[in-house]
């Protein structure tokens, strides 16, 4: 269990059923899901499905990590875990996977908005090549100064330079998970998401493979 104080949202999609919920963290974020099916390994999206939470845990954040478990399938498109995009100026992160064209395999990305600074861009993994159809653990985390991404807990990229004293705090849209907005189009998931955090505060690899480490057992 996880009682780091900057634990904004904690979604163990394997324990947590039905249509509307509370996820675990200490604000308890109510979310509604819009199909994702429940399984004892978390939750399945068919490519359309996606869960909203009521407020935006994103936004206005001096820093950011993200880790995910996610069993993806190709389905020819850029997949979004987690999203609140409104458009290049309205955002505060994309965070998921881009498809590598005509090869069946996929990057870890993101894509975050700061305050005072233009879109990230897409940001990709560069060391590892991933299949579909396998369990990954996702990650990624952002310092005010650089974008690390990470695999199974290991660095998997030269980390981006991205300078800003916070993110994006005027965002429109609320928080989605399985999508990077309600009507994400060609960018929902296609497969199991099992475990989701988000913290407001850059973590270490340290920190981010002992995440890996003590989760990996569910994910096999």
């Amino acid at each position: 269990m996880i009682t780091d104080p900057s634990l904004v949202l904690h979604l163990p999609l394997w324990q947590l059923d039905g249509t509307s919920f509370m996820e675990k963290s200490a604000y308890g974020h109510l979310c509604t899901a819009t199909g994702a099916l429940w399984r004892p390994d978390g939750r399945l999206f068919d490519g359309n499905d996606y869960i909203a939470l009521a407020s935006n845990v994103t936004k206005g954040l001096p820093a950011l990590t993200i880790i995910a478990w996610a069993k993806l399938s190709d389905k020819s498109a850029s997949q979004s875990m987690v999203g609140d995009y409104n458009g290049p100026n309205d955002t505060s992160v994309v965070f998921g996977i881009n498809d590598v064209a005509g090869t069946s395999t996929h990057k870890v990305m993101v894509d975050i908005k700061g305050e005072d600074s233009a879109s990230s861009g897409d940001k990709n993994g560069d060391t590892t090549t991933l299949a579909y159809g396998s369990w990954y653990c996702y990650g990624m985390s952002w310092n005010q100064s650089t974008i690390p991404l990470f695999v199974n807990g290991l660095l998997d990229n030269t980390p981006a330079a991205y300078v800003d004293t916070q993110l994006e705090s005027t965002v429109t849209l609320n928080t989605t998970i399985g999508a990077y907005q309600p009507a994400g189009g060609n960018f929902n998931i296609l497969g199991t998401l099992g475990e989701l955090w988000i913290f407001s505060r850059a973590y270490t690899p340290l920190e981010i493979q002992n995440i890996h480490l003590e989760s990996k057992w569910r994910y096999r």
